[in-house]
């Protein structure tokens, strides 16, 4: 087999777990970790039944690697966070001034807030005593890009 239809295989293997874990209580997110030989890691905020974690097993071609990785906020929660962030980031002008991008994360369970470098240590602040906490990553970038 090519290793381009190693590829493609594993990537719908990926899809195919995620598609039947999205709706499990507690999902966190999927990734692959190509480090060495590839390896699909689940993340899970709480446990799953046997049963389930050995369908979504059955769900990955044989000899493939899938671990289960325990987080602590599901995707949804970091979804609902990611949203209420960039919420507040569009209603305020003061922050928006200094918005440089809004990410989700799974692989580190966080949603990652970029900032300009040079953004007023009050306005931080506001954001850490409001979202701070798990699933929250500040960092600042010294460029703002555009694309419109």
């Amino acid at each position: 087999m090519r290793q381009d239809d190693g590829e493609i295989q594993l990537n719908r293997a990926a899809d195919a777990l995620q598609d039947a874990a999205r709706s499990l209580d507690g999902f966190g997110g999927i990734w692959i970790d190509r480090a060495a030989a590839p390896v699909v890691h689940v993340a899970v905020a709480g446990t799953w039944p046997d049963e389930v974690v050995n369908r979504l097993r059955s769900l990955v071609p044989a000899g493939q690697e899938v671990v289960l990785t325990e987080v602590t906020m599901s995707l949804a929660e970091l979804e609902a966070l990611q949203e209420r962030l960039l919420d507040v980031v569009r209603s305020d002008p003061s922050l928006r001034e200094h918005f440089v991008e809004l990410g989700l994360e799974p692989q580190n369970n966080t949603v990652q807030l970029t900032m300009l470098t040079g953004t007023p240590q009050e306005l931080l602040d506001r954001l850490v005593e409001q979202f701070g906490g798990p699933g929250l990553v500040l960092d600042s970038a010294s460029a703002k890009y555009s694309f419109e």
